[in-house]
């Protein structure tokens, strides 16, 4: 995939987060699962090939971050509280959404038409995904490819910044970043024309919407959306939608903000919905194809929330 990203923004990784940085490259063994790895001015990646078709996964490390949005944050909604997350373990997370072409590798479906391979895979429900799981997944377990976290999802999705979204330090607006509804046509586009963030992560905002493992709950007296942030249950009956984040083609710019969220019946599907494949330790991957087997928490979670809110 050829770099979007534009010039002030490819930090080496450990100085765009300000650390030295540790990964699981170092000692020059790639994963076992891995079909090619490297480090490049984003830092660690790896490739996962299914059918002849490579998703690439960057490595991010543990860290403490800032999630939701401050009170003068522009289209800010009232459930965006500040909170100080604290991932205690690195994760592998793709670099792009899903794909029509991977997920049909994957599930063994046909394909869609060439022209729309590498668009996001749409109209699949969450449980769709806990099959697509099973299926990719040759030993379920802690270390396995499921969706990322809450708390994941918008530490990848921020890569290091802290703004509505990623471009906004650099002085971009939201169309140099993502596909939504002023620039979309009203559709899916290739995955990973626009810029991505610090991480080299493309689409995180825009495109399509990406399911969470989280269950939502909610404020019982505003009806807020709340995610558990690494309390996946995977089929929990005290939160039974499942969060959703990023905007989509057809959101408007306060919805394709890093801070957003919003919920939806884990059966539900649209055209405009898709995922992110993420992968490592801290959460048990699902054991049965969409069915009563999806996975719940570990110690230490792999998202987990520390200190006040605001």
């Amino acid at each position: 995939m050829r770099d979007r990203t534009p010039a002030g923004v490819a930090d080496s990784f450990g100085e765009s987060m300000g650390r030295v940085v540790t990964h699981p490259l170092a000692s020059g063994v790639a994963p076992d699962w891995a079909s090619g790895w490297g480090e490049d001015e984003f830092g660690p990646f790896a490739s996962l090939s299914r059918g002849g078709i490579r998703q690439r996964f960057r490595w991010l490390p543990p860290a403490e971050f800032q999630c939701g949005s401050p009170k003068d944050e522009e289209g800010r909604f009232s459930d965006e509280m500040l909170v100080t997350a604290k991932l205690t373990r690195g994760l592998w997370i793709g670099d792009t959404p899903c794909t029509n072409a991977l997920w049909a590798a994957v599930m063994g479906t046909d394909p869609e038409s060439s022209d729309m391979a590498e668009h996001p895979v749409t109209r699949v429900s969450w449980k769709d995904i806990q099959a697509f799981m099973h299926e990719l997944n040759e030993r379920p377990g802690v270390d396995a490819f499921r969706l990322p976290t809450d708390a994941e999802w918008e530490y990848a999705c921020r890569g290091g910044t802290e703004g509505e979204h990623y471009g906004i330090d650099l002085g971009l607006v939201v169309g140099d970043v993502a596909w939504y509804l002023g620039n979309s046509g009203g559709q899916t586009h290739r995955v990973g024309l626009k810029l991505s963030n610090r991480f080299g992560l493309y689409d995180t905002l825009g495109n399509v919407d990406e399911w969470v493992a989280d269950a939502a709950t909610y404020d019982v007296d505003t009806g807020e959306v709340r995610g558990d942030f690494g309390g996946v249950d995977a089929w929990s009956r005290s939160g039974e939608e499942r969060v959703i984040r990023g905007g989509s083609w057809g959101a408007p710019p306060q919805y394709v903000r890093a801070a957003y969220r919003d919920a939806l019946l884990p059966g539900g599907r649209d055209d405009d919905l898709g995922f992110r494949l993420a992968r490592g330790q801290g959460v048990q991957a699902s054991t049965g194809g969409g069915a009563r087997g999806a996975g719940r928490a570990t110690e230490p979670e792999p998202g987990h929330l520390h200190g006040g809110q605001q």
